[in-house]
């Protein structure tokens, strides 16, 4: 995640919470500030020694955050690129207007993973909560392991779980051959920005739909009578809105082969004591327009590859592969900056977020001392060459999903009817 850092292409996502009600800003600060003392790697910053980056702890004691008495807006605050050399990895900005406010969350995702991001902001919610709470009340959070952060190279997998791992990784190696010898094409064709460049002033444009209750449950019945999860049917219909919509607009043709970034979470039983961390690997699933005539097979032939991809554990490979090019001099480096299009877009499914919290609840979603948290949205990163990031996820039972474009290539129209066409799909059930 570092190594393909760019001030141009930040490797960054953002936490949107909207709150129905007014945020008391002296206890959300406290609450930051001991929420991030359990969660470290978000007030750390890095250091380059030979040829490993290393973490350096910081003196600060609370994260930045910043706080405006203003009507929030559909539009997020403006961001800019977090260089880790020389700040931590966190950002907050709270706008709190008359009844309603947003708290955006800033990560750099070599601090955190989406799962992290979820713990420190639970963390967070419930030390809020707590802050006005008689003690017999208060939410006990769950103790952490610091000491586990050291084992996030191997994944928490012992040494005979990994010599395991190697015959099955022997059915990655078609894919790394598949992933080498296809060439992707981007949505929109265009010349990536150089890296040193600056972000737009917009940075960062999100696009969110949420699907009502009986719009989410209709489709993930509809995942059920096919045969598939609803991970398979939304990846599906993603491929098919994007063919569908680059088909419209006249933008290459159907034999163009189309690549998703799919992130995978690798963490193992037990890890739910680990503080924030980035325990991500990558797969890649390619399609053309030419194999999206038939949805249903479409999304069943998605179903098998990523049936594939979990009994053989697959989500190892990508990792894997990055360690092999470690043995080369700035062999990452050289890889992940490649000038050409190595994936189309990304899709990352958060799924059901903040299932399991003990706040209080009001029709599904959390009541936190008299607020509401109304919606959450997400904006995964843009790579170079992938206009595009798709995050979904539910809450309080609705699906949501959540487009970061990149605005020096698409602007807002042409993003607006790409997220519609995957509407139009979900609610067409193919």
């Amino acid at each position: 995640m570092l190594a393909d850092d760019r001030p141009a292409h930040p490797m960054q996502f953002f936490c949107r919470l909207w709150f129905a009600g007014a945020i008391d800003r002296h206890r959300f600060m406290g609450a930051a500030s001991e929420a991030i003392n359990r969660h470290r790697l978000l007030n750390a910053t890095v250091a380059r020694i030979g040829r490993c980056w290393c973490w350096v702890p910081s003196d600060k004691v609370e994260p930045e955050l910043n706080w405006f008495a203003t009507e929030p807006l559909d539009t997020m605050p403006a961001a800019r690129w977090i260089d880790l050399e020389s700040s931590p990895g966190l950002r907050i900005t709270v706008r709190q207007g008359q009844s309603r406010a947003d708290v955006v969350f800033h990560f750099h995702h070599a601090c955190c993973d989406g799962t992290g991001a979820m713990q420190y902001i639970h963390d967070l919610l419930v030390l809020y909560s707590n802050a006005n709470q008689h003690e017999a009340r208060k939410v006990t959070l769950d103790a952490l392991d610091e000491q586990k952060l050291l084992s996030r190279e191997t994944f928490g997998l012992s040494r005979w779980d990994r010599l395991k791992l190697t015959r099955k990784q022997l059915v990655g190696v078609a894919g790394i051959r598949q992933f080498f010898s296809r060439s992707p094409q981007p949505l929109v064709p265009h010349e990536v920005e150089p890296d040193q460049s600056e972000l737009p002033p917009a940075y960062p444009t999100v696009l969110v739909h949420e699907f009502d209750q009986q719009q989410t449950t209709s489709i993930k019945q509809r995942a059920m009578e096919i045969g598939v999860s609803m991970n398979d049917l939304l990846v599906g219909s993603l491929f098919l809105a994007i063919t569908s919509w680059r088909s419209e607009n006249r933008l290459g043709d159907e034999r163009d082969w189309l690549r998703m970034s799919v992130p995978v979470s690798m963490r193992q039983f037990g890890s739910e004591s680990i503080p924030a961390a980035n325990f991500v690997s990558m797969i890649f699933l390619d399609r053309r327009g030419l194999d999206c005539e038939q949805p249903e097979e479409l999304v069943r032939g998605i179903r098998d590859e990523m049936d594939l991809i979990k009994r053989n554990q697959l989500g190892f490979t990508f990792p894997l592969t990055l360690q092999a090019f470690k043995l080369l001099t700035g062999g990452v480096k050289r890889a992940i900056n490649a000038k050409t299009c190595s994936a189309s877009g990304l899709v990352t499914n958060v799924g059901t977020i903040l299932a399991r919290s003990p706040l209080p609840r009001h029709e599904g979603k959390l009541m936190i001392n008299g607020l509401l948290l109304d919606r959450v949205e997400i904006g995964a990163p843009n790579r170079p060459y992938q206009c595009v990031a798709f995050s979904l996820l539910i809450y309080g039972g609705r699906l949501a999903l959540c487009t970061q474009y990149d605005s020096r290539v698409l602007d807002k129209a042409q993003a607006s009817g790409l997220l519609g066409a995957y509407v139009e799909r979900l609610l067409g059930n193919l």
